[in-house]
């Protein structure tokens, strides 16, 4: 069991660079579990490449269902207070709090490609490239 960031996620739902690496990891271990932001960033994720013409509509829906379908049931809750702390503590934004506050509820790890993140909890995240 691991806990996914939604770039991970990006990066195997949405063809591109890194989608092997991102697969390689499924791989490994497909236990993934995710904060219930996920949904949200993904779909600005989805929202922007669709606007820049980067992807279609067509495939924005494609793939928006694929993921979606791929992590239903894989939401987890998080403490609001553990994720404030980490927040303030850390000086990190309360979106990436999620995934570090969710790693450490589930005493597991946080797939990021976020260096940021990596090096302030480098026991409790694994930099995508180096997975």
């Amino acid at each position: 069991m691991i806990v996914i960031d939604t770039n991970v996620i990006a990066y195997r739902f949405i063809t591109g660079d890194k989608t092997k690496m991102a697969i390689k990891v499924e791989q490994f271990d497909a236990d993934w579990k995710v904060p219930a932001l996920w949904y949200f960033e993904f779909l600005n994720v989805l929202a922007t490449l669709t606007k820049n013409n980067i992807i279609t509509g067509s495939q924005c829906n494609i793939i928006w269902q694929n993921t979606r379908s791929f992590l239903k049931g894989r939401e987890q809750s998080i403490d609001p207070q553990r994720l404030l702390r980490i927040s303030i503590q850390n000086d990190i934004s309360a979106y990436d709090a999620c995934y570090i506050a969710l790693a450490e509820t589930l005493n597991t790890k946080c797939v990021t490609s976020d260096k940021k993140l990596v090096k302030l909890f480098p026991g409790r995240t694994i930099l995508l490239d180096n997975f």
